[in-house]
């Protein structure tokens, strides 16, 4: 990794981003919040205050890393200090962790009305997804598609847990999509923290004896894809999660509010 020019790209910031070490991330972001040079003592003094314990020494191996990765430079005698390159990076550090904290509040669903904006953020992704998919599905996708629906089946008919086959047949055409957006999207409102939710999901539905549906609700979808067929698809997939849907909203009109706080807890 060298240095980068003044307007550096989203990719070579994520690639400069993943191959920083936790020493280096740190004191990225240590420079990024100070306005004069940085030196060495300066760094491991502030460090300390963090909690983090090291030797200067340490720290000046640290910044000798970060010189040859273009991030930091230095200032005559005065320290160090960021490069544009090393400033976007540390930028990029901040902005992923914020939106990991805004994600991590999103997913910690505690109420019906919370798994309902779920279902509504679904639908209307997954619509999406799906009519996108339909168009660019390869036959090697659509052979991975028809594994996970015989997974589905064979869970669901064996009394095994059909959780991590359903909401992958879900994961699997996001990712035929081919997409990186619908893609990041995808990795939020289809999080392997929710499969917690997804069981609970399929107790409210067996209230109503319908948990058996979304096997033959997922094969039109299957074949809307396989045909090419973008609209088809799309009100295949809105059709299943609408039916989900409505059947959360009921189950919240019957006033159940205290049983799905305790289907909550025995599920995670």
């Amino acid at each position: 990794m060298g240095q980068a020019s003044s307007e550096p790209q989203s990719r070579d910031l994520d690639s400069a981003l993943a191959s920083l070490a936790p020493d280096e991330s740190r004191t990225l972001l240590l420079f990024h919040s100070k306005s004069a040079p940085v030196g060495a003592r300066l760094v491991k003094q502030e460090l300390a205050a963090q909690g983090v314990t090291t030797s200067e020494a340490s720290v000046s191996r640290v910044l000798v890393r970060l010189d040859a990765a273009g991030l930091t430079e230095a200032e005559g005698r005065k320290g160090r200090v960021l490069t544009p390159f090393g400033r976007a990076v540390a930028e990029q550090a901040i902005g992923n962790r914020r939106r990991n904290t805004s994600f991590n509040a999103a997913l910690r669903i505690r109420s019906l009305e919370q798994l309902l904006d779920l279902l509504y953020a679904r639908r209307g992704v997954e619509q999406e997804a799906a009519r996108v998919a339909a168009r660019r599905r390869t036959d090697e996708q659509l052979s991975e598609l028809d594994a996970v629906i015989r997974e589905h089946e064979s869970a669901i008919t064996r009394g095994a847990d059909p959780t991590p086959s359903g909401m992958e047949f879900h994961r699997v055409i996001v990712r035929m999509a081919g997409s990186d957006l619908f893609s990041a999207v995808g990795d939020v409102i289809l999080n392997e923290s929710l499969a917690g939710l997804e069981r609970t999901l399929d107790v409210i539905t067996g209230t109503d004896g319908t948990t058996g549906l979304s096997v033959p609700e997922h094969e039109p979808i299957r074949r809307a894809i396989a045909a090419q067929d973008g609209e088809a698809a799309a009100r295949a997939m809105s059709e299943h999660l609408s039916r989900l849907i409505s059947e959360v909203e009921d189950f919240a009109q019957r006033g159940n509010v205290q049983l799905f706080q305790r289907l909550l807890r025995v599920v995670n």
